[in-house]
């Protein structure tokens, strides 16, 4: 830990049996965050006041200043497993964020340099952890955030701008997060016009660099396509090629360019490189390409701006997630069936195409990557696929996983005895590819898109 400090500043009834684990979670997300950011010997607090903590997410934070950083734990949020492996680490890279950025400009004293400090934080606390996106980042249809685009413009300079306001909503004709998501995406086109940077890098960059980025964000929502009528939270799900195709017809070259929907940060897609040369997976416009070498290993890159085709891919945007926790075991063959469950649970139609993220430690992983050299030219069959790949497992591993579900694509996406098409992501190994088999443990977290994007009322919290 060296010349750092973590502690709680109360002790309560509520967290007598989790504060170790809590500390444990804090010291852990610390040292990650200092293998890229730099800090003066540092605090970290732990309050439980919930009135503090974000409504409903268990945990806020508050970083005033490059040696404390305050975090606030909810008593009556009982989610553990939602609070130790993907809320309290993403708050609290959040707020580092903001103390290192007190070694350079600071937080900022006006609407402009606060959008990028917190558009920073959350580029951030992603970069370390990946994952669903959090429901401040997606507060604004296009339409909203083109609107109130031009109201934030003419403010932009204020030094008297209303912080209540413009991030947490106390004002009716200002949804609540607004900022934080115009913040998050002038951050995102900055990052997209200078690729080689990340929130790491930029902790200490001048509000000032990111004034093009703000009007390139002006252009970008002004060409945006309408989202559908009655419906501004719909989550279009887009297919290039067919599973049916691939295997009785031989139709296995290029059915879309991977540089034509990237880069986007918003993209969620799976599929198979054309000519089966691979498993495509990308999440939050990161693409994860795995193929066979000629030593029968596999090479898995990632990268933003990816190069190829696919000869399948199955892809949607989606601008936010809302999670779930899993209350029991899900094994394998009963996956279609829950994940029909969970999305009807969370305001989705389960009779259409449903992208799901599902992310935590999973046991018994099974995936494979295809090497369409191994196959004959023209038709094949869903067993010569399997004999055509790669094989690999895992008996316990932390993964993020992909998953398409639908009950009428089969031979499309999915196979015929399936309703679901799933690939993971093991970042910690630089490793991807299509899931034969999985056992979901009770907490793991599942993701479906955010069926209220556009509604985010609520009382104002803490994460600045």
């Amino acid at each position: 830990m060296g010349p750092h400090t973590i502690a709680f500043k109360d002790v309560h009834p509520a967290f007598a049996d989790r504060q170790e684990a809590l500390l444990n979670v804090a010291e852990a997300t610390l040292n990650l965050a200092a293998e890229r950011l730099a800090f003066a010997p540092l605090r970290i607090e732990f309050h439980v006041e919930r009135d503090k903590a974000i409504p409903g997410w268990g945990v806020g934070g508050y970083a005033g200043s490059a040696q404390l950083v305050q975090v606030y734990l909810d008593p009556a949020f009982a989610d553990d497993a939602a609070l130790t492996t993907l809320r309290l680490p993403r708050v609290l890279a959040h707020e580092l964020h903001h103390a290192a950025r007190w070694h350079g400009p600071g937080y900022g004293r006006h609407l402009l340099a606060a959008m990028v400090s917190e558009g920073l934080a959350d580029q951030f606390a992603l970069e370390l952890f990946g994952g669903p996106r959090p429901p401040w980042l997606s507060a604004l249809t296009a339409g909203q955030a083109l609107k109130l685009w031009g109201r934030a413009n003419r403010q932009l300079e204020k030094k008297d701008y209303s912080h209540s306001r413009w991030f947490h909503g106390t004002h009716t004709a200002i949804p609540n997060w607004s900022a934080y998501t115009l913040g998050f995406m002038m951050v995102d086109r900055y990052m997209a016009a200078h690729p080689a940077e990340t929130a790491a890098s930029l902790a200490t960059q001048s509000a000032d660099a990111f004034r093009p980025a703000w009007q390139d964000l002006k252009r970008v929502l002004r060409h945006a396509p309408p989202a559908p009528a009655g419906d501004e939270s719909a989550v279009t799900v887009q297919v290039h090629g067919s599973l049916r195709a691939m295997m009785h017809e031989g139709a296995v070259g290029p059915q879309v360019e991977l540089a034509q929907l990237t880069p986007d940060s918003q993209l969620f897609a799976l599929g198979a490189v054309a000519g089966l040369q691979g498993e495509i997976t990308i999440l939050d416009g990161n693409a994860w390409l795995s193929r066979v070498s000629d030593a029968e290993t596999v090479d898995t890159t990632a990268s933003p701006r990816p190069e190829g085709s696919a000869a399948l891919l199955v892809s949607a945007r989606v601008p936010g997630w809302t999670l779930a926790t899993v209350d029991r075991d899900i094994p394998f063959e009963d996956l279609d069936e829950r994940i029909a469950a969970m999305a009807t649970a969370a305001g989705l139609d389960s009779q259409g195409r449903v992208p799901f993220l599902i992310q935590g430690t999973v046991r018994q992983l099974h995936w494979h990557v295809i090497d369409g050299r191994r196959l004959p030219p023209g038709p094949s069959s869903h067993q010569a696929h399997q004999q055509a790949a790669v094989r690999l497992q895992r008996q316990q591993v932390k993964a993020l996983l992909l998953g398409f579900y639908s009950p009428r694509d089969q031979g499309v996406f999915t196979h015929h005895d399936s309703r679901t098409h799933l690939h993971c992501v093991l970042a910690r190994e630089t490793a991807s590819g299509h899931v034969d088999g999985v056992l979901l443990p009770a907490g793991t977290l599942v993701g479906f898109p955010d069926a209220s994007a556009g509604d985010r009322s609520g009382r104002p919290h803490h994460f600045h």
